[in-house]
């Protein structure tokens, strides 16, 4: 609960600059920490001595300190410096005048100490406008003072007080070295906090261009043939990821491969341009689907690392005798709905992923398709698509969705099951790279 704390009072800056961002944090440490300190001795006070002005003054900065918190909650940073920073001099002021010339006291005159601390809060946290104010506020309080106690009947006292001040104002000095050496940490952690950001502002503007790059190597799924519908949607993890997929037409033939792989991010994302690069300059009209992953399995095994690996489908359908012909590499099985007999049939055969071993064994699979028929091609972000509770979304969910929602075009039934993995995850960012592509016999 206490770490939440942080985050209730400065939810709203997550967005704002790095300076306000980290001395808001810095801000909000000190308001509660002081608030503390007086409400305690607010407390002491009230029960050991009758200073009761100084005691009302107490209870007013804790009152101006916990609007401060309000106003810093609300986003109002430099309000809520502002505030606190003037009520804190009006109240050092006041006191200060309050002993000197109502009470005839020259020790209240030792408030003034307070003086350096709060122009070196001023001037930390507040804009130079207000650090202006404030200097000139307390400077000429500083000469009013003087003036009025040249003409007030306590002038024998001034040297001895002085004297007996000599440890509120050595007190003073330490406090402000202590201020001004803070002043330099969070001056540094500033200027680091900002490289930093910075530093992720151009890491996040090149891996925009390279998912905009990514996102121009997934074309668009083919809508120029009545016999088929096809749509395809990928949604990366991060800005880039390791799925993808990819369409060519051959005649009456429709070729489809989609792929994922290992890992997310940058990685995931060198090794599906790697595969992509490979299935272009491996792939044919007349080369059997088996042949097609073998020859990307042999240029991923001299680029793959630690481990990493592919696993891919790639099917071959034919439009006029409505025949699909796949082969599977390690992929998660693909789904034939069969509407006229509300079916579903799994488009899986004997292979490994590609990228682990050289002279790796793959097997063809057929199937003849008809008309009303849909496949569903997808990656394991889908099925594995988890909540907060560690659920997943599962294989018989898909399946379920599938059946109960065959009436709608291609394009509603995708757009849907990704809204529909959405509620189900309560979160609009998955947890891993999501790739689906749904198709129609017509």
């Amino acid at each position: 609960m206490i770490k939440n704390i942080p985050m209730f009072f400065l939810s709203r800056y997550a967005d704002a600059p790095v300076e306000i961002r980290e001395k808001a944090k810095l801000f909000l440490y000190l308001i509660t920490s002081t608030l503390a300190f007086c409400t305690v001795f607010f407390i002491v006070l009230n029960f050991t001595m009758e200073l009761r002005v100084t005691n009302y003054i107490l209870f007013g900065l804790c009152l101006v300190q916990i609007m401060s918190l309000f106003l810093l909650r609300a986003g109002r940073y430099h309000a809520a410096v502002n505030m606190f920073s003037f009520c804190f001099a009006s109240a050092v002021i006041f006191l200060g005048f309050y002993g000197q010339v109502w009470r005839g006291r020259m020790d209240y005159i030792t408030n003034f100490y307070f003086f350096p601390i709060i122009i070196i809060f001023t001037a930390l946290f507040c804009r130079p406008s207000w650090i202006i104010f404030i200097t000139t506020l307390l400077v000429g309080s500083g000469i009013t003072s003087y003036v009025v106690y040249l003409n007030n009947p306590i002038t024998e006292d001034f040297f001895p007080v002085v004297r007996g001040a000599l440890i509120d104002y050595t007190a003073s000095t330490i406090m402000t070295v202590i201020i001004c050496f803070t002043i330099l940490l969070i001056n540094r952690r500033v200027t680091e906090a900002a490289r930093r950001e910075e530093q992720n502002r151009e890491l996040h503007a090149e891996l925009e261009i390279a998912r905009l790059i990514q996102s121009n190597l997934m074309p668009d799924a083919p809508k120029d043939d009545p016999r088929v519908s096809v749509y395809a949607s990928y949604l990366p993890m991060e800005e880039i990821g390791g799925d993808f997929y990819d369409f060519f037409t051959y005649g009456d033939e429709l070729h489809i491969f989609i792929a994922d792989v290992s890992g997310h991010g940058i990685p995931g994302a060198f090794m599906a341009l790697i595969s992509k690069v490979a299935l272009l300059h491996s792939i044919s009209d007349t080369v059997p689907t088996t042949q097609v992953l073998s020859r990307i399995n042999e240029v991923l095994c001299g680029c793959t690392v630690l481990g990493n690996f592919v696993s891919g489908f790639y099917c071959r359908i034919d439009k006029a005798s409505k025949i699909i012909r796949f082969t599977s590499a390690g992929h998660i099985p693909q789904i034939l709905y069969r509407k006229r007999d509300n079916t579903f049939h799994e488009l899986y055969s004997k292979g490994m992923a590609l990228g682990w071993e050289n002279n790796i064994q793959l097997s063809e699979e057929s199937i003849d398709l008809e008309p009303g028929d849909r496949l569903v091609f997808f990656t394991d972000g889908v099925t594995e698509c988890m909540n907060s509770r560690r659920e997943m979304f599962s294989d018989g969910q898909l399946r379920d969705y599938i059946k109960n929602n065959s009436h709608l075009p291609v394009e509603l039934f995708s757009k849907n099951l990704i809204m529909s993995l959405v509620d189900f995850s309560k979160d609009e960012k998955f947890h891993d790279d999501l790739t689906l592509i749904a198709l129609d016999i017509n």
